[in-house]
């Protein structure tokens, strides 16, 4: 099963009707993939449809070919007490990830973008399994599907140096509970899918 976050809403790619979703469509061919992408792009509160076929990747294939794919990779890091690594950017809270270099893996992404966003040295992958998330976005108007690999890391630095020219004003240790919760409600759908 695919899942692609697209502004506030969800489209879901799975073998079996829902009826848990906003709305449970029939993937066929010339699938109206613009008008589906405009209405939840536009939707004021959140949605999540879903789109069903016997074969959900051949459904998610044709919906991804609308879009300008671009791979990047990040690290969901916590430390010795379990709290998460989080940066400021653009006024919400997010989690150290960046683009893919031409030849670069996802693993060396991963560790290359948490150490120059956050600053810090002292950073291990703890799970070489990584977790892919999707989103949309568009640059110029043109539509971006944004394809994440995320590893779990672990750090103990204490000190860190927020990368300015990627419009990071601050990066922190934040603790489960109370305090996690109120980043994530200025956060977006995907760190809550993430962290949750």
């Amino acid at each position: 099963m695919h899942k692609v976050n697209i502004h506030l809403s969800k489209l879901i790619f799975d073998k079996n009707f829902d009826r848990q979703v906003n709305s449970s469509i029939a993937y066929h061919n010339d699938f109206p993939w613009e008008s589906l992408y405009e209405q939840l792009k536009s939707a004021k509160t959140p949605l999540t449809y879903s789109i069903y076929n016997d074969d959900p990747l051949e459904a998610f294939e044709d919906f991804s070919s609308n879009f300008l794919i671009i791979e990047a990779a990040g690290g969901v890091v916590k430390n010795n007490s379990g709290q998460i690594l989080m940066i400021y950017r653009l006024g919400k809270w997010d989690l150290p990830k960046g683009k893919m270099e031409p030849g670069e893996d996802e693993r060396s992404t991963a560790l290359r973008e948490v150490e120059e966003e956050c600053g810090i040295s002292s950073l291990r992958i703890t799970d070489e399994n990584s977790r892919i998330s999707f989103h949309t976005y568009e640059i110029n108007g043109t539509p971006i599907l944004k394809k994440t690999y995320w590893f779990k890391m672990h750090s103990n630095e204490k000190e860190f140096i927020a990368q300015a020219e990627e419009g990071i004003e601050k990066v922190c240790w934040v603790s489960k509970g109370p305090e996690l919760q109120e980043k994530l409600n200025n956060s977006f759908q995907i760190i809550r899918d993430l962290l949750i």
